[in-house]
């Protein structure tokens, strides 16, 4: 037996029932986005103290009932103990997570087609954030939910807009 806890993926296609059983160990947080063409799986994969972003590209077979393979597309490697985590699809083909470096939080969006990271800081220090999704996909403008807190405080709601290049934060200021 490992000391270490190994995680894996599995994809379920709903319209079929059909499982597909990732390969790999040490991958966490995945999610799936579809562009309109293709399907993406973006994973956390974790290493020791290193984790990076990684993007794979999911084949169907012809009548869309089965995944079929993998490719890895792309991996995003970040600093020894900085945590990417609670990654969810972003619209179209991009993944949103949430970045952890030090006790500073970040929220990111990874464009697949292009390659590129759009990084919004959170407007708070001390802030703690968690699960975030996506709410409202417009063709340029999204909004983020997540919840965030700071010492004393309970779980908050908390939002992020952006416009494809500046994000707003709005902040819960009272406890429910």
């Amino acid at each position: 037996r490992h000391a270490v806890q190994k995680t894996e993926i599995r994809l379920y296609n709903v319209k079929s029932g059909s499982w597909y059983y990732f390969p790999g160990t040490g991958y966490r947080d995945a999610a799936v986005c579809y562009d309109g063409i293709n399907y993406f799986l973006a994973a956390v994969r974790t290493e020791s103290q290193n984790a990076s972003l990684v993007i794979f590209k999911v084949t169907e077979n012809k009548t869309h009932t089965r995944v079929i393979k993998t490719e890895q597309f792309s991996e995003t490697v970040f600093p020894a103990g900085d945590v990417p985590f609670s990654i969810t699809c972003g619209g179209g083909s991009s993944f949103a997570y949430l970045y952890k470096t030090r006790l500073d939080f970040s929220i990111r969006v990874y464009d697949v087609a292009g390659g590129t990271t759009a990084v919004y800081s959170v407007p708070a220090e001390r802030i703690s954030l968690r699960d975030l999704s996506l709410a409202a996909n417009g063709k340029i403008k999204k909004t983020y939910l997540f919840s965030w807190a700071v010492p004393g405080t309970m779980p908050r709601l908390g939002e992020l807009v952006t416009d494809g290049t500046n994000g707003t934060f709005l902040l819960q200021t009272e406890d429910v």
